[in-house]
């Protein structure tokens, strides 16, 4: 009995120890879970950013995107994985319908590709241009690459003064070109649209103003995807200027830019962020702009429509990408000083600024979109009333927030602005329990545990 009494004492120890041990290990358990869903520091963020995709990365930047203060009030921004669905990133009112003014030119030159691969067009094909492709266009300011009669131009030509100059000479020389009256190239536009299902409806090929011509940022987006996807059209869409041979007006020949170009430069930017896309402007639409970012995964698309002042469609997709490069690596950041060209873009949307003696010109230089015939606006002539209405909005818009701040941000306003760096985003779908609540968790367990064991060892005294 004594020797039985005296095994019992020598274990007793063994199993308080036992007890500890198991304890201990449950407490670590309920640590390491509580650990595993609190907010991480930023080096692991950082080191879980490697591990996400494109698209999660995007996703996490829309409260970002939300924030910043864009001048346009429809906005489409989209994401599509290669040979995947198009997914919306960020919008807002980007399924209302809305004139397209020159972006109507992106479905010209998709139903153009498309006639050209049905019909084996040479894009060699030599056109001469007619006095009926440029009639009236000069004389109403509408903007053209400066074509008279008598000038040989190729098709290749024409798609690109259609797309890079956003010439209304290049559209009616290219549809005659193609064999095509301006009514049947019409209809065969509205018949792409609704072949891809795509909210557009167009009455000219052109962008000229049409209660009938509306479209959507949400149709637009899908319109570029679908030509990014046919090889000739991604070419021309990354050029950001051409050159034409020997023209009547132009012996020498003649250089013409992307209208885009003419925009940034009213506000001293440069659109090398940009990898390609397309203007559009009258004054019933207000400056739009449709462009593109070509990535490892997949392409970001940009559909903005209805700026007021000049450039500022082009400072919207500026301020959209250096706020995508801060998660993504763009393939175009190489070209361009990020930090200086974010400082520029707060400087020129945030910072107050002094009223300008003189209005920026709604008018690109005759270089850029017009002839010595007359000075071509993009895509109609508004009266200089509504021009200069239009381009003003802007500064109005800046003295007003001027005179709502305070003396302190005007103080501050003449500083450098601050580069402010995004933080870096957690998914939403990761767990985050309060640190307490498994804390709580261990602690009931670890009394139950002692609870019961004790208990079991009452039984077996008794």
């Amino acid at each position: 009995m004594r020797s039985f009494t005296a095994k019992k004492s020598a274990v007793r120890p063994a199993l308080r120890r036992f007890k500890v041990f198991l304890l201990l290990i449950i407490y670590l358990l309920c640590m390491s879970l509580t650990w595993t869903n609190l907010p991480r520091p930023k080096a692991e963020l950082l080191a879980a950013e490697l591990t996400w995709t494109e698209a999660e990365k995007l996703e996490s930047l829309e409260p970002k995107l939300a924030d910043l203060r864009l001048a346009s009030p429809l906005i489409g921004i989209y994401y599509q994985a290669y040979g995947g669905e198009l997914q919306a990133i960020y919008t807002r009112r980007a399924e209302e319908l809305y004139p397209p003014a020159s972006l109507t030119k992106l479905m010209t030159i998709f139903v153009a590709d498309q006639i050209i691969s049905e019909e084996g067009i040479d894009l060699g094909t030599v056109y001469e241009i007619r006095a009926e492709d440029y009639a009236g266009l000069y004389e109403n300011n509408i903007a053209a690459c400066g074509f008279l009669a008598g000038d040989q131009l190729t098709v290749m030509d024409l798609l690109c003064g259609t797309l890079i100059a956003s010439g209304a000479d290049a559209v009616n020389a290219l549809i005659a070109a193609l064999g095509y009256s301006q009514e049947d190239f019409i209809a065969r536009m509205n018949q792409a649209a609704r072949e891809l299902a795509l909210d557009l409806h167009f009455s000219d090929a052109v962008g000229l103003y049409s209660e009938q011509q509306l479209v959507t940022a949400e149709g637009i987006a899908k319109l570029l995807v679908k030509i990014l996807e046919r090889p000739l059209l991604a070419q021309i869409m990354h050029y950001k200027r051409y050159r034409f041979p020997q023209l009547e007006n132009f012996p020498e020949g003649r250089e013409i830019e992307h209208s885009m170009n003419f925009y940034a430069e009213q506000l001293g930017l440069n659109t090398k962020l940009i990898q390609g896309g397309k203007t559009g402007w009258i004054s019933q639409s207000g400056y739009n702009l449709a462009s593109f970012q070509e990535l490892a995964e997949g392409r970001v698309l940009i559909v903005t429509m209805g700026a007021a002042g000049v450039g500022e469609h082009v400072l919207d997709h500026l301020d959209i990408l250096t706020t995508i490069q801060e998660l993504i690596v763009l393939p175009s950041a190489d070209l361009v000083n990020l930090a200086a060209l974010r400082a520029q873009i707060d400087n020129l949307r945030y910072a107050v600024a002094e009223p300008s003696e003189e209005e920026p010109s709604a008018e690109p230089e005759a270089s850029a979109l017009s002839s010595e015939n007359g000075s071509g606006i993009e895509d109609s002539s508004p009266e200089e009333e509504s021009s200069s209405a239009e381009s003003s909005k802007v500064d109005e818009s800046l003295e007003t927030s001027a005179e709502d701040s305070s003396e302190s941000s005007l103080e501050e306003s003449s500083a450098e602005p601050e580069i402010k760096r995004l933080e870096f985003n957690e998914p939403e779908s990761r767990l985050k329990l309060p640190y307490f609540f498994f804390g709580l968790i261990g602690l009931i367990s670890i009394v139950l545990l002692l609870f019961i064991l004790e208990f079991i060892s009452l039984i077996k005294r008794k």
